[in-house]
């Protein structure tokens, strides 16, 4: 059994394009997206996901303890693989999900090219995308989207807090200490019928665990992820 688990987003998103600012949401996320897909609605599309293979983990015993024995990278990547379609159907419309192969450097490919955006008032966001004159396939015709996921980084961590403690002239301030599952990731959704981004950003979620650590942690922390990628899109459930 564990404590109660709350989980939070520093979330930051952009498009090309037209930008439209949107309040920040309840997970703390800043929210921006582009009006072109602000009336169309697509129902059942499909997207491929491409996991750069530059990843960490910087809890091995935790994927060990909680996904299975075996190198701790592949462990992750199988359960990845698993859990991220069904993260995606629960909370869009997408329906076919396929892997493509892990990419490394895109520095070379004359598809891709190095983009910096500025986020609201978060600073910047740097990371390969394809270029709008590319012709990037992916061997499906019923693929019309790629989810480009780089940098993630998977750890367990702290976050330090405060709480008051006592009544009256007695109260005082302790500092708090809560352990975290936490993911940081670049992305980019490209249309690749549009030649443009849909999103792109850069998510921290941490998920606050109690004592014991479970699957059902790993899962959650997905799906929140997720949730976020997708809120805005044409594919938004």
């Amino acid at each position: 059994m564990r404590n109660k688990k709350i989980t939070t987003f520093i979330f930051l998103l952009g498009c090309i394009g037209i930008f439209v600012a949107l309040p920040a949401c309840q997970t703390g996320s800043i929210i921006e997206k582009n009006k072109s897909y602000k009336a169309e609605a697509i129902v059942n599309p499909g997207i491929a996901i491409c996991l750069s293979q530059l990843f960490t983990i910087e809890n091995p015993d935790d994927v060990k303890d909680d996904l299975g024995d075996g190198n701790p990278k592949d462990v992750y990547l199988t359960f990845f693989k698993r859990q991220l379609p069904i993260a995606l159907a629960q909370h869009s419309t997408i329906r076919k999900t396929i892997f493509l192969a892990p990419r490394i450097n895109l520095e070379y490919d004359t598809n891709y090219v190095l983009t910096t955006h500025a986020i609201g008032r978060r600073g910047l966001i740097s990371m390969y995308e394809p270029k709008p004159t590319s012709r990037i396939t992916v061997g499906d015709s019923t693929i019309r989207f790629i989810l480009f996921i780089e940098k993630l980084n998977i750890s367990r961590a702290q976050v330090m807090g405060s709480m008051s403690v006592g009544a009256g002239h007695n109260q005082t301030s302790v500092t708090t200490r809560t352990d975290v599952l936490a993911h940081k990731f670049n992305f980019v959704v490209w249309d690749m019928q549009a030649k443009k981004s849909v999103n792109y950003g850069s998510i921290e979620a941490n998920d606050e665990i109690g004592l014991t650590m479970t699957k059902r942690d790993w899962e959650t922390i997905l799906e929140s992820a997720v949730k976020e990628i997708v809120t805005g899109t044409p594919f938004e459930k």
